[in-house]
């Protein structure tokens, strides 16, 4: 087990072994929940809103910029 934080999910098994596919859990609001497979996780990012570059005239699902290692990320809710 990685550790023992809330958007960590593994299933408990017996003995050494897990049991289950562990998966990261996202709560985007009180009704929408995002599970992903760990094994398509490569990096987990908490960006707090004011390191966001805003777009005027765009959808709600979309954030805003992201200047990551030198990589312009879009950030969707």
């Amino acid at each position: 087990m990685i550790g023992a934080a809330p958007w960590l999910n593994y299933s408990e098994g017996q003995g050494d072994r897990p049991q289950g596919t562990p998966y990261l859990r996202l709560v985007v609001h009180d009704q929408l929940t995002a599970l992903l497979p760990m094994t398509q996780i490569q990096q987990v990012l908490v960006i707090p809103p004011q390191q966001l570059t805003l777009i005027p005239n765009m959808p709600a699902v979309v954030m805003g910029l992201l200047n990551f290692r030198n990589r312009i990320v879009g950030c969707l809710i």
